[in-house]
């Protein structure tokens, strides 16, 4: 007589857990200013405020990050 014995794999769960992460994404303000003065704005942050001013022949460039 043969007897084969096959071990059986069984698993259970005991318990669940919630996992949190956390992360920082900076923000991005990229100004760029072209070859005939065509200024690109981009930002990814809400509060970001871009003032362009103009004066005779002197052009003023104004960014701030609230």
């Amino acid at each position: 007589m043969v007897l084969l014995v096959i071990p059986t794999l069984s698993a259970r769960v005991v318990g669940s857990a919630t996992l949190t992460l956390y992360a920082y994404v900076p923000a991005k303000t990229s100004v760029q200013v072209d070859q005939t003065g065509e200024i690109f704005f981009t930002s990814n942050y809400q509060n970001v405020l871009l003032n362009v001013a103009q004066w005779q022949d002197v052009t003023w460039l104004s960014v701030s990050a609230l």
